[in-house]
């Protein structure tokens, strides 16, 4: 029989590996934009509305978790999560047309929702005594695949038109991972100690503390999905990198990110949680106006790394807040904040499009330097309020 270290181990490098895929999800878009909206004939605008419905997806997928009250079984949660997402992109490089595009996109980001809130729940349950870092450590895996998404795309884009490889490589991968996850014995929602279910609209939805949270992540996830959506199309139009370079940028961002996640997983437990929400806010405020109004290019690219290291922890240390805050409504607490993120990450990228049609990618771009400047006083105030724990 297995030990128990050794399964425990499997699970947790399973979803870590699940929460790697959507990283590729993510970035897809961001790398191949331009060609696709060459194929089907589309301008800047239209086109970010595949981001649109992918984020529609993910948004619809969590509110279904939560309309189940977190009660169904993780395993097959994530099974169909990680089918849907890679499904998804599989299909969307064998379309034929602009309509079975945004259908898969569709498929891709309800899977990219599912993998979110079985991800993050089973996480939490694996990992009771040390959940922040868990969680923070498991997200890590997402700039992973952030960082080495648009390093596929841009070698494959450098040597070949086709840009539907890059959708049949990071799909496949996809598909690889799901023997190993229909065989192990992962545990349900139900094994995270004490949780309640949730029924109506509960009260921990009108807390302030929450509603700020949520604002947290709404504004950072609608940024940095537009900065991984558009930041490739901005090397390419407004900077004039080579495809490679461009793509390598976004890897860059990315790598930040990644970084980001793994210090905070090793710091968040000592240094606070809400400690390290204030210095990612400040730090990716400075970083993102640096890095959009320098000229030069190498400390562009720098500012963008430091960018993605100063956004790596928001994601997971909110949750992380919010867990703690309210650890009888751990999946509600989670499905609500995915579904902050989503909303955040459906419109901010196709609002960002369309100002880019009409004011240039330059100056569309740095627009999202205003809704990072709000998160700014809204994680100052939750570091400095005292907030009584739910009971």
């Amino acid at each position: 029989m297995m030990k128990e270290t050794t399964l425990k181990g499997l699970m947790t490098a399973t979803i870590n590996a699940s929460f790697l895929l959507i990283g590729f999800a993510i970035t897809i878009f961001g790398t191949t934009n331009n060609r696709i909206a060459g194929e089907h004939r589309m301008d800047i605008g239209q086109t970010g509305l595949l981001v649109t419905v992918m984020s529609a997806g993910r948004i619809l997928a969590v509110i279904w978790t939560w309309a189940n009250g977190g009660r169904t079984p993780g395993k097959p949660v994530l099974f169909c999560g990680i089918l849907l997402m890679s499904g998804g992109l599989l299909g969307a490089g064998m379309s034929i047309g602009f309509p079975m595009t945004l259908a898969c996109f569709f498929a891709a980001g309800f899977g990219h929702g599912l993998i979110d809130v079985s991800g993050s729940t089973l996480t939490s349950a694996l990992h009771p005594e040390r959940f922040g870092s868990a969680l923070s450590s498991a997200h890590m895996y997402v700039g992973i695949g952030c960082l080495l998404g648009p390093l596929i795309a841009g070698t494959v884009l450098t040597y070949s038109d086709q840009w539907r490889i890059v959708y049949y490589i990071q799909g496949g991968l996809g598909i690889l991972l799901l023997p190993a996850v229909a065989l192990l014995a992962y545990p349900s929602y139900r094994a995270v100690p004490n949780e309640e279910r949730m029924s109506g609209f509960d009260p921990f939805l009108y807390s302030g503390a929450f509603i700020l949270l949520a604002m947290t992540i709404f504004l950072y996830s609608g940024s940095g999905h537009s900065l991984n959506a558009w930041i490739n199309y901005y090397m390419l139009d407004v900077v004039r990198f080579p495809e490679f370079f461009a793509a390598g940028t976004l890897a860059v961002y990315n790598l930040g990110l990644t970084a980001g996640r793994l210090v905070c997983s090793k710091v968040m437990e000592k240094t606070g949680y809400r400690n390290v929400l204030l210095a990612g806010s400040i730090g990716a405020l400075l970083s993102i106006t640096a890095s959009l109004y320098t000229e030069d290019r190498v400390i562009m690219v720098i500012c963008l790394f430091l960018l993605g290291a100063f956004f790596g922890g928001l994601f997971p240390t909110t949750i992380a807040v919010a867990r703690k805050l309210y650890p009888d409504r751990i999946t509600a607490v989670t499905s609500v904040l995915v579904l902050a993120a989503s909303i955040g990450s459906m419109t901010f990228p196709y609002a960002t499009g369309l100002l880019s049609r009409a004011m240039g990618i330059n100056d569309g771009l740095k627009l999202l330097i205003i809704p990072v400047s709000i998160i700014v006083p809204v994680t100052l105030y939750l570091r400095i309020k005292k907030i009584k724990r739910s009971n």
